[in-house]
């Protein structure tokens, strides 16, 4: 029964995991337009790089990114890269059907279309309803809906931390 329950959990908290993925989310949203406010911004177009610096907020649909600062890297191949850098960044998504909402923050956020990943890096956290995961660096392998939560091996190792909720039983 125990092993049952645990494995019942763990489905759970994978289920958890895979929604992390707030640039998927954001996929189900592409038709949304984007809006980003900013004290600041500037486009160099031969280097692709659009910076926005001051109060950083980008809105899409429903999804909110904050940032002290906000990079976007665009290559002439198409690849785009996009780094949000805060005290810390932020990233929400409000409940949505059955799932909860979703809160993500780091110090530095990055996004690589082309390697398809998310890194949240530097006191990294993200919450799910009552799940939570944190620690130096979370990875998201979007392709392959896997998560990865470890060390940043030129820092002090700091431990990553789980939080599971139990399973309530309903009457």
């Amino acid at each position: 029964m125990y092993r049952a329950t645990q494995t019942s959990r763990a489905r759970h908290f994978i289920g958890f995991l895979l929604g992390v993925s707030w640039v998927v989310s954001a996929l189900g949203q592409a038709d949304q337009p984007i809006k980003i406010s900013a004290d600041h911004a500037s486009r160099s177009e031969l280097e692709g790089v659009t910076k926005y610096w001051g109060s950083v907020e980008l809105l899409q649909g429903d999804i909110t990114i904050t940032a002290d600062e906000l990079e976007i890297h665009q290559s002439d191949g198409g690849d785009t890269h996009i780094k949000a850098v805060g005290t810390p960044a932020t990233f929400t998504q409000p409940a949505y059907a059955n799932e909860p909402a979703l809160d993500a923050e780091a110090l530095t956020i990055k996004f690589a279309e082309r390697k398809r990943t998310v890194v949240l890096q530097d006191q990294a956290k993200i919450v799910r309803g009552d799940s939570l995961i944190s620690g130096p660096i979370i990875e998201y392998f979007i392709d392959e809906k896997r998560v990865q939560a470890g060390q940043d091996s030129t820092k002090t190792p700091e431990r990553v931390e789980v939080v599971i909720p139990a399973k309530t039983q309903e009457p």
